[in-house]
């Protein structure tokens, strides 16, 4: 119960604020480009603010050397990731920009919104900072890497495209204040916090909007999805926390690992596609399909691991 409890309250807001966009869109009490409004939005306002926001907090000399071990097994553990994802999404999709929807979604977890969340609501706020910290190098890689992979028209590869992008350009911005210790002014702070929380209800509003868009029953069908899924909410957290576990690790560590992989596949798949024009659909369906799942399988893991 001490997980159930807020991994219900958290999957109530997001499924309200999908039920919203849903409603918005089938509804017709939006206009018919309130999906690119809100992506672009998310691409070059929100999503930046985030990312300067955690990192200017962070991402300092003091939390990188007092935490390092926490640190490099985030990296390890991400790499093994991308290995298993490369060696896993072959066989999904049918072409190559899907293969890489399930590639990202294989690697990356929704690790923000909902890994913080049930971190802090189970926890409590010192552990959240060990997570935010442990996730840092997950954020580098998604603004990054994952970028290129999802991004409609890309090569799947870092490119002046990827790099010029608001959002990747934001990480080194907010790397340079956090080690540099510079201060900004309070009202710019207060501006990108601001932004910064608007990033995962925005994103909702949008996967329910986007969802309002299709057949809805045809979101749930193909079996490729239920066998993507179970690997990604049961096979990968599973795996990882075995290892950890012999390995002798436990404590914080084992928990921000552990929350990092078992949440449901994350919301870039909707948000990004959406920003540049591409299919949706696929992002929509898991994204939908594995944040409902995952109200079951989370606590299942975490009572078996912690």
């Amino acid at each position: 119960m001490d997980v159930f409890t807020p991994m219900l309250n958290q999957m109530a807001v997001l499924f309200l604020f999908m039920l919203t966009g849903f409603v918005l869109c089938k509804r017709k009490l939006a206009p018919d480009n309130t999906g690119v409004v809100l992506s672009k939005l998310e691409t070059y306002i929100f999503i930046p603010a985030l990312n300067i926001n955690n990192f200017m907090t962070h991402f300092t000399i003091e939390n990188i050397s007092s935490r390092w071990q926490s640190i490099l097994c985030s990296i390890v553990l991400l790499l093994l990731a991308i290995g298993l994802g490369f060696l896993l999404s072959r066989r999904f999709g049918q072409d190559a920009y899907s293969r890489r929807i399930y590639l990202y979604s294989f690697v990356i977890a929704n690790f923000g919104f909902m890994g913080n969340a049930v971190i802090q609501g189970v926890f409590g706020d010192d552990m959240l900072f060990d997570y935010l910290i442990f996730t840092l190098p997950m954020v580098i890689f998604v603004y990054t890497i994952g970028l290129s992979w999802i991004t409609p028209g890309a090569s799947g590869k870092l490119s002046l495209k990827t790099i010029c992008s608001p959002m990747f350009l934001s990480l080194f911005i907010g790397a340079a204040l956090g080690l540099s210790g510079l201060q900004m002014p309070s009202f710019v702070s207060t501006t990108l916090s601001s932004a910064a929380a608007c990033m995962s209800p925005a994103a909702m509003l949008l996967t329910g909007f986007i969802i309002g868009t299709f057949n809805f029953s045809s979101l749930f069908k193909g079996k490729r999805i239920y066998f993507a899924i179970f690997l990604r909410l049961i096979a990968i957290p599973f795996l990882f926390a075995g290892i950890l576990k012999l390995l002798g690790f436990s404590g914080s560590i084992l928990i921000c690992a552990l929350c990092a992989y078992c949440m449901p596949m994350g919301l870039n798949t909707v948000v990004i596609p959406s920003s540049y024009g591409g299919d949706t659909k696929l992002g929509a369906g898991i994204a939908l399909i594995s944040h409902g799942l995952s109200l079951i399988t989370i606590p299942v893991i975490f009572a078996i691991f912690t």
